[in-house]
């Protein structure tokens, strides 16, 4: 058995390593299958997010913002309703965007972003 306390990376925050240092054997051996289990997750994750580059908008929006997150693809957008709106763009509006597994987006609207634009 080794003799000597194990260095923690410099890239972990002092408070996660001063954290771990107070666990049990048992709260470690919890802890690191849910370290492992939060992993393959987030890497499961990956598979929802789509570059700011490859959204499906159209030319006369504009995208505001662009944000991953656990749910998808963070989007904040207003949109052109039409040539004749005298009121346009509108929103600015939030979307969760994923894809749809068949090479496009699902384009899931949560409601307009409050404080913003009209």
């Amino acid at each position: 058995m080794e003799d000597t306390k194990p260095a923690p990376p410099d890239e972990i925050a002092q408070y996660i390593v001063d954290g771990l240092r107070r666990q049990e054997i048992d709260q470690l051996e919890l802890i690191e299958e849910y370290a492992r289990q939060l992993r393959e997750y987030r890497i499961g994750q990956q598979d929802q997010m789509i570059d700011e580059d490859d959204l499906d908008v159209d030319e006369s929006d504009e995208v505001v913002d662009v944000q991953d997150s656990d749910e998808g693809t963070v989007v904040i957008r207003r949109n052109n309703c039409g040539s004749d709106c005298k009121g346009c763009p509108h929103g600015p509006y939030k979307y969760i965007v994923t894809p749809d597994g068949k090479g496009g987006q699902n384009w899931d609207y949560k409601g307009k972003v409050e404080g913003e634009g009209s």
